[in-house]
């Protein structure tokens, strides 16, 4: 009987394999090339995604080749520790999924951190538990029983989509997320998820030293859930580690080094942001010659970006002798040009100048953006 009961579960787990996406590595790998910053490599991650596990349409190992071919270094499968998954699996059949999602992980180059989801309803909210060893002790118990024998096994914990269930995705900070994060037990916070982005979880990132995170929450696959073809993509979160390890990753988030990349914006600190966009852009001839007679009195300024993001510039000042463009926008992996034009009043001679713009799609805050000066070495004759 117990044979005959156990080939029944073999092909209920193959029938659940036939009936959910499959996914074939054998597709092309995009291209989401962020540069690595002074002292750090840049790794972009997705720290929230859901299988069949827990309430996601996919399996463990179909999350760690999706994460492949969209671009990321690295992935969390963090499903939900105290809901049921849509199907049964016995222990030893969700062991051997993990496996084998750990094993591909390793051939194709991917990292792959064991988290899990806390699942409570509202003001507690959802916690994502990264870097766990035992899913066993967190499996049962009162929210703040859970976290801290989360935290007991060093893992970080994360509040996820604190605007989760409010109209216009307004978060609202309760009495209970300050008792959390009192006891120590809030590491970081979901700026963003999914579709949605909270401003005022950035902000509290800010005031309370918390680390910022961009996540999928992905639940179907990334295909069905983004419109490549338009342009959308995952959110993600950017970390800058020493290197590609757990213990590096763990240790820059705890460092609180990350940006997130959501849609066409970065959100970040000034000292992330702006090397990553000196790395991005390089500029071939800073040197240039402008006439105030009848000669050329307008220069053309190339800057290549190199990294996938375009990056969005509006000129903070005019400054003396030049006229700069109020706008420029600098394509992703393109050569982009634009004209600098010399003042009818301008003062003859040579000198260095520095180009003050803002970026109106990189953000230090909710409102605030990262303003950058574009050097040029001027000849005025």
């Amino acid at each position: 009987m117990r044979i005959i009961l156990s080939k029944r579960i073999y092909l209920l787990v193959l029938l659940v394999f036939s009936v959910f996406p499959t996914f074939s590595q054998t597709g092309e790998r995009k291209n989401v090339n962020f540069p690595d910053i002074p002292g750090y490599k840049t790794l972009k991650c997705d720290f929230h995604s859901h299988t069949f596990l827990s309430d996601g349409n996919v399996s463990p190992e179909f999350r760690v080749k999706e994460a492949w071919a969209d671009g990321l270094d690295v992935i969390a499968i963090t499903d939900h520790i105290d809901e049921l998954p849509k199907a049964k699996f016995d222990k030893k059949g969700k062991t051997e999924l993990y496996q084998q999602a750990y094993s591909t992980a390793k051939k194709s180059g991917i990292i792959l951190i064991a988290g899990g989801e806390l699942t409570k309803i509202k003001p507690v909210g959802h916690y994502n538990l990264l870097f766990l060893k035992s899913f066993g002790s967190v499996k049962r118990g009162r929210y703040m029983s859970v976290l801290k024998r989360a935290k007991k096994q060093s893992a970080f914990i994360v509040w996820n989509h604190p605007g989760w269930g409010k109209k216009n995705a307004k978060s609202t900070w309760y009495k209970v997320q300050s008792r959390i994060y009192q006891k120590g037990l809030m590491n970081g916070i979901e700026i963003a998820n999914g579709r949605k982005l909270y401003p005022s979880a950035f902000q509290w990132a800010i005031e309370k030293n918390l680390t910022i995170f961009g996540n999928s929450d992905i639940h179907d696959s990334t295909k069905n859930s983004y419109r490549e073809m338009k342009g959308e993509h995952r959110p993600m979160t950017l970390v800058f580690a020493q290197d590609t390890t757990l213990q590096s990753i763990k240790e820059a988030l705890t460092a609180k080094r990350t940006s997130v990349y959501y849609k066409e914006e970065l959100y970040g600190e000034e000292k992330f942001l702006i090397p990553l966009f000196t790395s991005s852009i390089e500029i071939p001839n800073k040197n240039i010659i402008l006439y105030q007679g009848f000669s050329s009195k307008t220069a053309v300024i190339v800057i290549i970006n190199n990294s996938c993001f375009d990056y969005k510039l509006k000129l903070a000042v005019q400054i003396n002798d030049l006229e700069l463009p109020g706008e420029i926008t600098l394509k992703a992996n393109s050569k982009n040009e634009f004209i600098v034009k010399v003042k009818p009043d301008a003062v003859v001679g040579e000198r260095d100048y520095k180009c003050p713009y803002n970026i109106d799609n990189l953000y230090k805050s909710s409102n605030e953006n990262i303003q950058i000066e574009i050097p040029l070495h001027v000849m005025i004759i």
